[in-house]
């Protein structure tokens, strides 16, 4: 395959574009990166470092997604919108933005692998997923690492409560569980 340039970036990246960013590179973020609305597509995104945004009503593409995916190595992905690629968390924490949402991981596989460095972080401020309570979608995957569990508004769960945060609405299944949850009574 033909290199593809890089964009390395450790300053501030924001879409605003009107419609589809298009961007036939590769991303390695250590600064933010924000994705506001719309879409960004790129072929590779690698994190070590810094911030992605992506709001809710926004889509990251990572066109070679599923031979090499989008690769969180450090720093946040702050995301409630959609990727369209696998997703490695290998030492990064995913957070679900800043209100109760859902974050969906899709394209041709929809993969969502955390490793024992990676973290999840979500809210929990009732018992209605995405509205009330964070909820990462894949279609399968591996669970590692740690949940972090944040309570909000003043909300205290009942006894026999549940909380799928972690859930596959395409049918698969995820292995493995994470190996620390924090905030949890």
């Amino acid at each position: 395959p033909t290199p593809r340039p890089v964009l390395n970036n450790f300053g501030t990246l924001r879409d605003y574009s009107p419609g589809t960013a298009p961007m036939d590179f590769n991303i390695t973020n250590q600064g933010l990166v924000q994705i506001p609305t719309n879409r960004l597509n790129c072929y590779q995104y690698h994190q070590v470092a810094g911030t992605t945004v992506l709001a809710s009503n926004a889509v990251l593409n990572v066109a070679d997604g599923t031979t090499s995916p989008l690769t969180l190595q450090g720093g946040i992905l702050s995301a409630a919108g959609t990727i369209q690629a696998n997703v490695v968390n290998s030492g990064g924490t995913i957070n679900l933005g800043n209100a109760p949402g859902f974050l969906t991981i899709n394209g041709s596989t929809g993969i969502y692998t955390q490793m024992v460095a990676g973290a999840l972080a979500v809210k929990i401020g009732g018992t209605n997923s995405g509205s009330q309570y964070d909820q990462l979608n894949a279609i399968s995957g591996t669970l590692g690492g740690t949940l972090n569990v944040s309570f909000i508004n003043g909300f205290s769960p009942a006894l026999g409560d549940k909380y799928r945060v972690v859930a596959s609405a395409y049918g698969g299944f995820f292995n493995g569980a994470f190996t620390a949850l924090n905030g949890v009574h």
